[in-house]
Formats: C-alpha cells, sequence, structure tokens
C-alpha cells in the first residue's frame, strides 16, 4: 500500500513472525516492527490521515505512518480478539471506519 506522501507500506513473513515496514519514496526503511508470533497474510490499508491498519492472525493493529522517529514502528492501538480471526485484510469504508472479515464468519466494523 502507498501512502499519500509515496511512503511503501508492506509486510513480510519472518517464519511465525511477521513483520511491518514503511519504506520512503527513495528507497530507504523508515520503520520496521516484529510481530513476534503473528503471521501477517494480508495487506496493509493507510487511511486518509496516513494510519497505517495491519491485521495479523488475532489482533488488528493501526500504527503511525512515520513511526517512532528512531526506525521503529509506533503502535497507536490494538484491538486483540482471544484467538486467531483473522486471514482477510482490512478495508477502508469511509471516513472513520474500518472493516475486516474474518474466520468466525463475522464482519467486523470499526468506528464510526
Amino acid at each position: 500500500m502507498v501512502g499519500l506522501d509515496g511512503t511503501l507500506y508492506l509486510v513480510a513473513a519472518r517464519g511465525a513472525d511477521g513483520v511491518v515496514m514503511a519504506v520512503t519514496p527513495s528507497g530507504t526503511l523508515e520503520w520496521s516492527v516484529d510481530l513476534v508470533g503473528r503471521m501477517v497474510n494480508t495487506a496493509p490499508v493507510v487511511d486518509a490521515s496516513g494510519v497505517v491498519y495491519v491485521a495479523a492472525w488475532d489482533e488488528l493493529d493501526a500504527f503511525t505512518p512515520h513511526g517512532n522517529g528512531r526506525g521503529a514502528g509506533q503502535i497507536r492501538w490494538q484491538l486483540a480478539f482471544a484467538k486467531r480471526v483473522f486471514d482477510s485484510g482490512p478495508i477502508i469504508s469511509g471516513p472513520g471506519r474500518i472493516l475486516i472479515g474474518s474466520r468466525d464468519r463475522y464482519l467486523y466494523a470499526l468506528g464510526d
């Protein structure tokens, strides 16, 4: 997913762990964060204010667009579930609303 400023947000797998990365338009790694024990197999999405959303197994994470300023991702909030439910990525359905389908056959709507 490409942010409004051209930053590329992507996810990758490292064994059983996931990693979220932000790469600047010039190709420099701006920040990354390891999601230990949480595989990510979906693409991130970015809302109009630049917040990056990633679904990883049993959590939905929201990251600030430019990390913590020291090369690490900065989590704004996390929504945790008791078990693995996410095999699909979140989508932005309008201002302030995120939709995400799940393994438990529910469609979760978050926000306004």
